[in-house]
């Protein structure tokens, strides 16, 4: 808790009572949100929250609440009087969270954050799979009968062989 602050250049303080780029509109829980997925390995306090999000004590305690039933944040109760939350860093609503901070950010910056954390993720998390799923061959089958025509489009694995069926519907 004895960390510095940092003031933020005013022509930034637009985006910090707007978060997500307004997406999900400027309530606790939003800003709750944002302030915890920006610094998902700290140890939250209310209090801070309470500081940071420019909020009620009921009010950041209702939107940390629903923050745990949706699985985004774990509370630490050891201390009953001072109980402190964390980002449950298992969940994929954290990296979706994320990765739309980047979107939101590479929209407004003209910067590439988003296509860097999804490369990044893709080869940290689905590593050896990535590879397999990615060789491969498309087919499609245009299927000819009386009452009309069906495409069927396949992908033919390259390391297996085996095919999978991505859809079938009626073709022009």
């Amino acid at each position: 808790m004895d960390e510095e602050i940092v003031e933020l250049p005013k022509e930034l303080t637009r985006f910090v009572r707007n978060p997500y780029g307004g997406l999900f509109g400027n309530s606790v829980r939003a800003r709750v949100v944002q302030e915890i997925v920006a610094n998902p390995y700290r140890i939250h306090h209310p209090k801070e929250l309470e500081g940071m999000t420019d909020s009620s004590p009921p009010s950041v305690r209702g939107a940390l609440n629903t923050l745990i039933k949706l699985g985004l944040v774990i509370k630490d109760s050891s201390d009953k009087q001072r109980p402190t939350y964390e980002v449950n860093l298992e969940s994929k609503k954290l990296t979706a969270l994320t990765l739309l901070s980047y979107a939101i950010l590479d929209d407004r910056e003209g910067t590439d954050l988003m296509n860097n954390a999804v490369l990044e993720h893709c080869v940290t998390q689905l590593g050896d799979s990535l590879v397999n799923l990615a060789v491969g061959r498309f087919i499609a089958f245009d299927i000819r009968n009386a009452s009309g025509s069906t495409r069927i489009v396949a992908i033919q694995s390259a390391s297996t062989n085996k095919g999978v069926q991505l859809s079938r519907g009626a073709s022009a």
